[in-house]
């Protein structure tokens, strides 16, 4: 998505409104509240993929914890053990041996560490996506894409941290690879285009959707 087209919400239609932080020009919606930073802002795909290299996520460093809360909040309660998708699945691929671990027939995505497209050409049971839906650069593109994943029935649980009151001195909008920022309604608005509704929420980092 380019700057010209930065006015509209891609998850409720409206048009946005410009937002004039420290970092630069962002874009929000007054009507869903979803923020996205302006395109000017987004590293080189060799800059985000050089800083996602840098990520270290190893077993007994404490992040299987916060993925396993993931797995009996998110998914655990609302997905019945079967294929699943986890989408953007990243370099150290926890999520997917966990989903193994919990008897899924789990495969990974990831359009740096785990490119082959041919596992999107196909729809899951579950379908995860943690901490990446704030890096889409084409939110609308890349939301269809993810949501298309999702079978009949099937169930999508995304992990993303919720926009505070705070917005402007927010930790998690510093970080150069998050380009969008989304509230409850606008994670609603923008699945619910694509034919999933909200199954359960903590209002604070994750949201779970099915398809009827």
């Amino acid at each position: 998505m380019n700057s010209s087209s930065s006015t509209e919400c891609p998850c409720c239609k409206e048009t946005t409104i410009p937002l004039r932080l420290d970092n630069g020009t962002h874009h929000r919606c007054p009507a869903c509240g979803f923020i996205r930073k302006d395109p000017s802002l987004f590293l080189s795909p060799d800059a985000e993929r050089a800083r996602y290299d840098l990520h270290r996520n190893a077993p007994g460093d404490g992040y299987d914890r916060v993925l396993e809360t993931f797995l009996a909040n998110a998914v655990g309660p609302f997905a019945a053990v079967g294929d699943a998708l986890d989408f953007g699945c990243g370099k150290s691929g926890r999520l997917l041996e966990l989903l193994r671990r919990h008897g899924f027939s789990a495969t990974g995505y990831d359009p740096f560490y785990a490119p082959d497209s041919t596992v999107l050409e196909r729809s899951y049971g579950l379908v995860t996506a943690t901490e990446v839906v704030e890096h889409f650069r084409t939110p609308e593109a890349s939301w269809r894409l993810l949501c298309g994943r999702v079978a009949e029935g099937g169930t999508l649980a995304v992990s993303t941290r919720m926009i505070p009151a705070d917005f402007e001195h927010w930790w998690y909008r510093r970080d150069e690879t998050h380009l969008c920022f989304y509230t409850e309604r606008s994670l609603a608005a923008i699945a619910g285009r694509f034919g999933l509704r909200v199954v359960s929420t903590d209002s604070v980092g994750y949201m779970t959707f099915h398809r009827d």
